[in-house]
């Protein structure tokens, strides 16, 4: 009994050890964000961009067209969404080395022995099956390296989601700001066209008028730079608009469809009918 006693003693405590399987790592506490979870709202439930996703965001059929086609081309998020299945795999990699690596195998074999070697003078036939099943390898998590490994592996993988998600945000929120600003400047090349047409008229009636003697050289000369300036702001937003049309080709990594550009504003009836 005494000689008992300490190897009993020595079993439980290797039992509580295995058992607690201590974990050295330190505890992670994420710190408070500086904003609030939730922000003040008159009480109103709306879907936040997020929530509703960019589809039901954005609602201009020809800006969802563009945006798709932008994803469909955009190369990062290509390699985020490469990334993602990296990740997936090294966490499922990981997580195998909690479990044990089992091995098994069979095996049969079977012979024939002449009758001329037997003793009864006739062939005889063995035959033999064989199985094997063992343990391979397997690692006692005492301080909780493996499972802080697969932990990590875990939080890489979330990591790795959370930026393709990312920049798939970032490129909607790019390529939905680079259509808007070019269906703006359309509208402003419109006004600075049709501005440039009135002022054209305009000197036309003073530039008559200076001919019957009803208007001043001052105010010919006036209405003359009038039409410089109006030609020159036309000039500057058509050139604008170019940009932005270039800057959209870029993001969408193409150059998108005519009918997928933004529609310019309707020209006014009676400036029409005065240009024709």
């Amino acid at each position: 009994m005494q000689r008992a006693l300490p190897l009993r003693s020595l079993t439980l405590v290797a039992a509580a050890v295995l058992a607690g399987c201590v974990n050295l790592a330190p505890d992670y506490q994420a710190p408070a964000l500086p904003v609030p979870q939730t922000l003040p709202s008159a009480n109103v439930e709306a879907a936040t961009p997020l929530d509703a996703g960019w589809r039901d965001f954005f609602v201009e059929p020809k800006l969802r067209a563009v945006i798709e086609l932008a994803l469909a081309n955009n190369r990062d998020l290509r390699v985020a969404a490469l990334n993602i299945e990296r990740a997936r795999a090294q966490y499922g990699i990981a997580r195998a080395g909690l479990f044990p690596t089992i091995d098994a195998g069979a095996g049969g074999s079977r012979s024939r022995t002449p009758g001329s070697l037997s003793t009864g003078g006739e062939p005889r036939y063995a035959t033999q099956y064989s199985a094997d099943l063992g343990l391979t390898s397997y690692e006692i998590d005492l301080f909780g390296r493996v499972r802080n490994l697969s932990e990590a592996a875990l939080q890489s993988f979330f990591q790795t989601e959370a930026t393709q998600r990312g920049t798939q945000i970032s490129l909607v929120a790019s390529v939905a700001t680079a259509w808007l600003q070019l269906a703006a400047d359309e509208q402003r090349l419109q006004l600075a066209r049709h501005t440039l047409e009135s002022q054209r008229r305009s000197f036309d009636l003073i530039q008559r008028g200076h001919g019957l003697g009803a208007q001043s050289g001052l105010a010919l000369a006036q209405a003359q730079s009038t039409v410089d300036a109006a030609r020159a702001d036309a000039a500057a937003f058509d050139s604008q608009v170019e940009q932005d049309r270039n800057a959209l080709a870029l993001l969408v990594g193409a150059t998108p469809p005519a009918e997928l550009l933004p529609t310019p504003a309707a020209t006014d009836p009676g400036t029409a009918t005065a240009t024709a």
